[in-house]
């Protein structure tokens, strides 16, 4: 089916011409709700990119010129390599941060700081892992002969290895600009941890307390930066048997978010892999608690993590409009979809491979516009926003074996345009049916 919506103006899609490149001089800031960047208001267009401290250096340059084309102004990336991987690392073992015949992840994330400076991209640096990827609180537990995954959030001893890593990382100076990490106004963001959850304690205490603990000690060796747990966003309430919102992981978002040295909560989002009826509404819900509890702390919430599958039961470009339009209505900080990635040489296709079935290509692909039209209005910059109709279901693919479908659609009109009618037309150019 090929769509058409009537509006009172002309549309155009065209947004390279709206994208300038900022000079990062300044820290970010937060003040209440909001965060702040010389006086003004600064809302994050971002993404996320896990190869950025090992990938080959063009893979790293390619990455940060897309963000570019799609008007990205901060991208997430991992500031660890606990143990040895994929032939790097960053903490070789506890209180070992460079070991030889190892590559040091340390320069390749010196260079993606120095790269996305030169494009006024700022970083967020998360300093571990909940799971295993790149060693993480595993290798933590494993170092130091715990028998539980929460004996990183209670073990003196791996937590002081933990400090002493941050301390490490906080002061380390940059190879390719001489500046020292904690001095850098790129490094926009410390992150206690990618995705922590303590299961041990529903009540939501003991992360709660790690949290405290740790975000007071990243504040006193880097005073300027902001700092972030990195939870998904669950909370611990009562009378509800949605795991997302009882504390069946050990998470209170209410409770972490006051935290003095927490700047922003995050949240992530991903309703296929977390089992959810109705991968739009639930997720846009989600979005509006988060923004609602953000409100009652007087703090920003950042949308840090969301990814729809190519595959899904669901129109990945709708799906992607809705969450965004949620994410600057209700006014979100920001978001940062999952996830970014550009060419890879040692690949056939010179294609970095679509692992978790979330890749977004910076290819012009509707769900790419989607994104690049949101990021602009983020930055309060100029922005051209077609109509657009959304065929919601069936969706591309599908296998529809009955003659009579119900096709469902989804009209978008720009600001200030009213839809007067949207048309659905087959493949040999034939209005089956018109909607007003």
């Amino acid at each position: 089916l090929m769509t058409a919506c009537n509006s009172t103006t002309p549309t155009n899609d065209n947004n390279a011409a709206a994208i300038p490149v900022e000079p990062i001089t300044s820290f970010v800031t937060q003040q209440g709700s909001k965060l702040m960047l010389d006086g003004k208001e600064y809302r994050i267009a971002g993404t996320n990119n896990y190869y950025m401290h090992y990938g080959e250096y063009s893979m790293i340059k390619d990455v940060l010129d897309d963000c570019v084309k799609l008007g990205i102004n901060t991208i997430r990336v991992w500031g660890f390599m606990d143990g040895v991987n994929h032939d790097h690392t960053m903490q070789a073992e506890p209180y070992v941060y460079s070991k030889g015949g190892v590559k040091s992840s340390y320069d390749k994330l010196d260079y993606a700081i120095a790269e996305a400076k030169k494009r006024g991209i700022r970083v967020v640096v998360a300093f571990t892992n909940n799971w295993g990827d790149f060693g993480g609180v595993p290798q933590y537990v494993e170092w130091f002969k715990g028998s539980h995954h929460d004996d990183f959030y209670k073990d003196p001893k791996i937590k002081e290895c933990f400090k002493a890593y941050i301390k490490n990382l906080v002061n380390h100076t940059n190879r390719y600009t001489g500046i020292v990490n904690r001095d850098e106004p790129t490094i926009m963001t410390w992150e206690l941890a990618n995705e922590p959850r303590a299961q041990s304690d529903k009540t939501g205490k003991t992360l709660y307390n790690w949290a405290k603990e740790m975000s007071d000690y990243v504040r006193s060796v880097a005073p300027n930066q902001l700092i972030a747990l990195g939870t998904e966003g669950f909370f611990t309430r009562q009378g509800t048997d949605d795991w997302c919102y009882n504390g069946n992981d050990g998470v209170d978002w209410d409770r972490n978010i006051t935290l003095p040295n927490i700047n922003y909560g995050t949240l992530h989002l991903y309703p296929e892999t977390w089992i959810k009826p109705e991968i739009e509404q639930w997720g846009t819900k989600w979005i509006k608690d988060h923004a609602e509890a953000a409100k009652k702390a007087n703090k920003p919430a950042v949308l840090e993590e969301y990814g729809v599958t190519a595959t899904a039961p669901a129109n990945r470009a709708f799906v992607y409009k809705r969450w965004t339009d949620a994410v600057y209505d209700e006014g979100l900080a920001g978001s940062m979809f999952w996830i970014l990635t550009s060419s890879d040489p040692s690949k056939g296709d010179n294609l970095y491979p679509d692992y978790d079935g979330y890749r977004l290509l910076a290819d012009g692909n509707e769900a790419a516009k989607v994104i690049t039209e949101h990021n602009l209005k983020l930055r309060g910059l100029p922005v051209n926003e077609p109509n657009r109709v959304y065929i919601t279901y069936p969706v591309k693919d599908a296998k529809v074996s009955d003659t009579n479908v119900v096709v469902k659609a989804f009209p978008f009109a720009k600001a200030n345009d009213r839809v007067t009618s949207v048309t659905l037309r087959n493949l040999n150019n034939q209005a089956i049916v018109e909607m007003t």
